[in-house]
């Protein structure tokens, strides 16, 4: 994953799967040995808006698939995801998820 934010917009009503692809990231031979934390921060978008809802992540190869649901409407989140590899390096995806 480059520097780039994976984007991704939902309804609030909706739960949905986000994929988050380190592919960009990864060194030759390198995969995902672990995902050790997934975490979500409201940006304040709207007065009083509520938490989006983060199930348990699961990766298959390079990329990382977490199951989202509730949030606000108009309201935005960081969604970041800290990953450890087989070569032993910590490496951090951040997301954006835009609730409409």
């Amino acid at each position: 994953m480059s520097s780039e934010l994976e984007e991704l917009t939902k309804l609030p009503l909706e739960s949905i799967l986000y994929d988050m692809d380190f592919t960009k990231r990864m060194a030759t031979g390198e995969t995902i040995a672990s995902i050790s934390l997934s975490e979500f921060t409201n940006l304040g978008l709207v007065e009083s808006s509520s938490d989006i809802t983060l199930g348990t992540p699961s990766y298959l190869g390079d990329i990382v698939q977490i199951r989202v649901s509730d949030g606000t409407a108009k309201e935005s989140y960081k969604v970041t995801i800290t990953i450890t590899t087989t070569l032993g390096n910590t490496r951090i995806g951040n997301g954006l998820l835009r609730v409409e």
